[in-house]
């Protein structure tokens, strides 16, 4: 079994990406192998933060699909993902990978 401070560190990251930029940090954790679908206490899991991230953003010019992109080369699954998201890049990402409405 993972650790469960191994588990957590992806969806975290997505939260505080929510208000802030910090996608190195996610493809830190990525590289380090940290669960990829690991969900939060609310079963969200980091690529359903991520494209939160990127459609609730309050500063629209800071949205990047970067981390959405990240996760989902990476292999995460878009299931239980929002599709579509109103987001034009995000959501060819997440059709590109399986994700239909």
């Amino acid at each position: 079994m993972t650790p469960r401070r191994a588990r957590r560190p992806l969806w975290i990251t997505q939260r505080i990406r929510r208000y802030e930029q910090y996608g190195r940090r996610s493809d830190l954790l990525i590289e380090r192998d940290a669960p990829i679908d690991a969900p939060d206490g609310k079963g969200r899991t980091p690529l359903a933060l991520a494209v939160r991230a990127c459609v609730d953003s309050y500063w629209k010019e800071r949205r990047s699909p970067e981390s959405v992109r990240a996760l989902l080369h990476a292999g995460a699954s878009v299931a239980g993902v929002a599709f579509p998201s109103s987001y034009t890049d995000v959501d060819e990402l997440l059709k590109s990978h399986g994700a239909t409405a």
